[in-house]
């Protein structure tokens, strides 16, 4: 296993079920915060942004890493505690970063204001869907 799926794992199928009863939003939100230092030495590194003021590249960050956690927990507790469907969301949402919000395709644009972009739209889905679908969680 890849230090990849081993997180996927670790985030979904150990930790979020057992961060549910606090409520999905307060589990969302506590595994996102962690998820996003675990990124931490990256940012640190300076390999995810370069060249952006690293305090500005982890507020940045850490906002999108929780925004997009509620797309994994949405999908995770609709498919009935399935760490599958994290991991092809994932990768769905990695590949989808690198290949379109980067130049040449979205000219005048970084990782940085695509990050910041992303995240922005995430939120607003996250204040949608679950403002219109609120379901009981059953993991």
């Amino acid at each position: 296993m890849t230090l990849y799926t081993d997180a996927l794992i670790g985030w979904r199928g150990y930790f979020l079920p057992r961060l549910l009863p606090l409520g999905e939003v307060k589990a969302t939100l506590l595994l996102g915060a962690i998820w996003a230092l675990w990124h931490l030495p990256l940012l640190l590194a300076g390999l995810n942004y370069p060249g952006v003021n690293i305090w500005l590249a982890l507020l940045v960050f850490g906002f999108t890493t929780v925004a997009i956690s509620f797309a994994y927990t949405w999908f995770y507790v609709a498919a009935g505690g399935s760490v599958l469907i994290a991991a092809v969301l994932h990768a769905s949402f990695s590949n989808f970063a690198d290949r379109f919000w980067v130049p040449p395709i979205l000219s005048g644009a970084n990782q940085f204001t695509a990050s910041l972009i992303g995240g922005v739209l995430m939120l607003a889905l996250v204040v949608i869907v679950y403002g219109l679908f609120n379901r009981p969680v059953r993991v």
